[in-house]
């Protein structure tokens, strides 16, 4: 199970640099917003053990079923956090 977990870990980095590489060609701003996703979809999964994981579901949920808890609640934060930032600088920039 570790190795799916990990492939999949692994995949979902590799489609937010895939992304960033594309917002790069766009603009140099929505380049940074891309580097912003990756650094808080690593930090979310990391904290996702804490914050959104009870006891209760290590014992209630198999070890995919945690897995899809973490990986879902990470990339939530993430949509969350690079909505509001393009939010905030089209508010500021005025495009």
């Amino acid at each position: 199970m570790g190795c799916i977990t990990g492939i999949l870990l692994s995949l979902s980095v590799g489609v937010l640099i895939a992304f960033d590489v594309f917002f790069w060609s766009v603009s140099w701003v929505f380049g940074l917003i891309g580097i912003l996703a990756i650094i808080t979809f690593v930090i979310a999964y990391a904290v996702a053990e804490n914050f959104a994981l009870s006891p209760r579901d290590h014992a209630r949920n198999s070890e995919w079923g945690v897995f899809r808890k973490k990986i879902g609640w990470a990339w939530s934060i993430t949509l969350m956090v690079c909505a509001a930032v393009t939010f905030i600088v089209f508010l500021i920039v005025g495009w």
